[in-house]
């Protein structure tokens, strides 16, 4: 859908997308500036030594494929962004994601956390 700047200034974009009362995304995004613009300013290009420098640390940890719980929520979350290039349009909930897996024999899983200097 295509909005006329007078359509949009009257629209309520509060309700588009996935929900995020805290802002969350907003700080992914002022943290992804401000790796970019380290990135830029310092390295001159060199994304290996940026990436050096940059502190990552990555925690894998387990998580029963069971329960519904935030790191479900989180996985099938990511698992429905990383699909949105499948023209198929499915998308998964927590609990297909849970029945998938209970399907294939998965007891538990790991999902990794990232963070680096900038943020997680």
């Amino acid at each position: 859908r295509v909005l006329s700047p007078e359509d949009f200034s009257a629209t309520d974009v509060s309700v588009w997308g996935a929900p995020d009362p805290q802002r969350t995304r907003l700080q992914q995004y002022r943290q992804l500036e401000a790796r970019s613009a380290a990135r830029d300013a310092g390295y001159g290009g060199d994304n290996v030594a940026f990436l050096r420098d940059s502190r990552i640390v990555a925690v894998a940890q387990p998580f029963d494929t069971r329960a519904v719980d935030e790191a479900a929520d989180r996985v099938a979350s990511l698992l429905n962004r990383s699909n949105q290039l499948n023209l198929t349009q499915s998308r998964m909930t927590a609990g297909a994601a849970q029945l998938a897996w209970a399907a294939r024999g998965f007891d538990a899983a790991y999902a990794v956390h990232v963070t680096d200097q900038y943020g997680d």
